[in-house]
């Protein structure tokens, strides 16, 4: 199981049928572990929210649909429906980053130039540029730098949903 989270493609394609083989295997654990923890019935009810949002990003259904068959559930037995997905969204983004640390890997051990927006791609085209040291040091004591901090849009990190 650990070999496959940690196998590296083929350097010649972007192939993210990896990416696609961890979310599966981690969503395939997530599964067994809502139905060993909330039961059968919970497991079903994750499923079938699961199936039915494919169906809608498909435009098969309407989204009222899903809203209405889940209207008439608990809300102690959405609770853990919600958490579910909340757990689902997180892997996924952990499965993402495994991804592009891999991709960034064939990358390097084939030895392509760095992304255009890497640091190391930037030091290289200074360096090619052939500036001398006191410009480049005087344009960046003039820049205005400043991290820009934004939640992937999955982000699911928040402790008020794990809380809940």
């Amino acid at each position: 199981m650990v070999d496959r989270l940690n196998t590296i493609t083929d350097p010649a394609t972007e192939d993210s049928e990896p990416l696609r083989q961890d979310i599966r295997l981690l969503g395939d654990i997530l599964g067994n572990i809502v139905r060993d923890q909330a039961g059968d019935e919970i497991f079903d009810l994750v499923e079938t929210a699961r199936v039915e949002s494919f169906r809608i990003r498909r435009s098969e259904i309407d989204r009222a649909d899903l809203a209405n068959r889940l209207a008439s559930v608990p809300t102690d037995d959405l609770t853990p429906v919600i958490r579910a997905f909340s757990h689902f969204a997180l892997l996924a983004n952990l499965a993402e980053d495994l991804h592009r640390e891999r991709r960034r890997s064939v990358h390097v051990h084939a030895g392509d130039p760095p992304p255009n927006s890497s640091l190391a791609a930037t030091y290289a085209k200074l360096d090619s540029a052939d500036l001398h040291p006191d410009t480049v040091s005087d344009a960046l004591a003039t820049a205005l730098v400043a991290p820009v901090i934004t939640a992937h849009p999955t982000e699911t990190r928040r402790r008020t949903v794990f809380d809940v």
